[in-house]
């Protein structure tokens, strides 16, 4: 008895252990998880996508309207969210609603089509199908996704070729975690264009994203090498608000962000100002997560005059 006691004591430890292991993998994957969404919308609400409620936060769970989902598309195209419309193509988008103006260019594009009943039904939570198909037109690929058999598989298919869906969230309905993947995923996608020739008219992509047709942003990496106070190698900056890039100079107002940065490798989004011959920073965010190193003093192994050099030794690494 005593033995079969001792077994179902180990069992149940073991079983102790499993779970308390299953249970810290699950926070620290949904932990990931978050931290990965919040760089996500960090990066669509500088690039004017995407927007934080009233409280100045976004919440995940929330579900999305058709109106909600429309405006979000339309930033792609840098619709003015508060012009006010002088019509509506749709009976139930009133004029002087908030998100009549970016309906009604989506419409205008061809990215929203218009139904027999003229019904838009803005304040319904729009689906992930419904999503989808409004994304892979705003991409240029309607005709791509109608010859595969159009709504709603042809244009899943067409979603999932171009890497619209890697990642999404379960569920059919959308949320602000399905809209931001989206959207996000959209980012890097090259558009269609069409070509017309003698022969007829062709669609092909241009090799331009959407960032890049509509906003004039363009998305690149580099070691921050000269902010203002600091130059690490190259040319040197005398204004706060410019900064040194792999080689190239650029504009920014967040020098607390740069400085943070200085001599890091960065992911950044940047506006071609070809008037003033300098570009313009939009977002940047550290490349790497682990590849700064911190000195503690009792690290410090010397000073080499002669080199103009602080030596230090941090484990293996000297």
């Amino acid at each position: 008895m005593k033995r079969v006691n001792t077994v179902l004591i180990a069992i149940v430890f073991l079983l102790n252990i499993i779970l308390a292991n299953t249970i810290a993998f699950g926070n620290e994957q949904e932990a990931n998880e978050t931290n990965d969404l919040t760089s996500k919308q960090e990066t669509l609400i500088a690039l004017g996508i995407m927007s934080e409620n009233s409280e100045g936060v976004i919440e995940n769970n929330k579900q999305i309207t058709r109106a909600e989902f429309a405006c979000a598309a339309a930033g792609f195209l840098n619709v003015n969210p508060t012009l006010v419309a002088s019509s509506s193509y749709f009976y139930d988008v009133p004029v002087d609603a908030w998100y009549t103006n970016s309906i009604n260019i989506l419409t205008e594009y061809q990215i929203i089509s218009q139904n027999d009943d003229k019904m838009f039904y803005p304040d319904s939570i729009i689906t992930v199908d419904e999503a989808v198909k409004m994304v892979v037109c705003l991409l240029g690929y309607r005709v791509y996704a109608d010859n595969r058999g159009g709504y709603p598989g042809g244009y899943l298919s067409m979603a999932s070729e171009l890497g619209l869906l890697e990642g999404m969230p379960q569920g059919t309905q959308v949320t602000n975690s399905h809209m931001t993947v989206l959207l996000y995923n959209a980012l890097d996608v090259k558009m269609t264009e069409l070509n017309i020739s003698g022969a007829g008219v062709t669609v092909t992509t241009n090799g331009k994203t959407i960032l890049e047709q509509y906003k004039n942003i363009y998305e690149d990496d580099g070691v921050i090498e000269s902010i203002y106070g600091m130059t690490a190698f190259g040319e040197t900056v005398s204004q706060r608000s410019e900064t040194v890039i792999g080689g190239t100079r650029y504009t920014s107002d967040d020098y607390e962000k740069l400085k943070e940065n200085f001599g890091r490798r960065v992911h950044f989004y940047y506006r071609v100002n070809e008037d003033e011959g300098i570009n313009e920073l939009i977002y940047v965010e550290p490349y790497y997560e682990d590849d700064v190193l911190t000195i503690l003093s009792d690290d410090i192994d010397g000073y080499d005059s002669d080199g103009n050099l602080v030596n230090y030794h941090n484990g293996s690494k000297n």
